[in-house]
């Protein structure tokens, strides 16, 4: 063996010593990628097989106050949770949707607002996300969105466009 070779051999195996999974780190992370990919499934996947469960139609909201990225969605106890995400900006946007059974608890510290559509809601700001809560053609819609850098006011108005969007 070449003295090149021998060098190389003997650099890897220190390298992977004293940083052990480094070369494997981007092997981990599309394990992980896919990982996700499998629990979730295609929005129109998820939307479809929430639909047939329940027996309603769903409101899709058609603003985002970014450009996903990526977007997923699932069915878990008859709740619909679709997630849209902006990596750049590290922005999501999440909608759960469930029927009376599961629909979320009004606590005492979200306020009330009309959307321009006339339709009750409530949100609550919280550390990193602002949500609004409300009611459409008998479902329940729990909108998130992230702050991320963006002001609790200006999430908020954003968040009230999607949730006046849900079409």
């Amino acid at each position: 063996m070449s003295s090149k070779i021998i060098r190389l051999i003997i650099i890897t195996g220190l390298f992977s010593i004293l940083f052990p999974g480094a070369l494997f780190a981007s092997g981990r992370q599309n394990i992980e990628a896919f990982s996700l990919a499998v629990q979730n499934q295609s929005i129109k996947q998820a939307v479809n097989e929430f639909q047939k469960r329940v027996a309603k139609n769903v409101n899709l909201p058609q603003v985002s106050p970014f450009s996903p990225t990526s977007a997923s969605g699932s069915v878990n106890d008859n709740m619909l949770e679709l997630e849209y995400i902006n990596d750049t900006t590290k922005r999501m946007l999440k909608v759960v949707v469930g029927t009376e059974e599961n629909k979320p608890q009004i606590s005492s510290i979200q306020k009330n607002v009309t959307l321009k559509n006339g339709i009750e809601a409530h949100y609550v700001i919280k550390r990193s996300f602002v949500h609004l809560n409300l009611e459409k053609n008998g479902l329940h819609y729990n909108i998130g969105l992230s702050k991320n850098g963006v002001s609790e006011e200006d999430t908020l108005n954003e968040l009230m466009l999607v949730a006046e969007s849900l079409n």
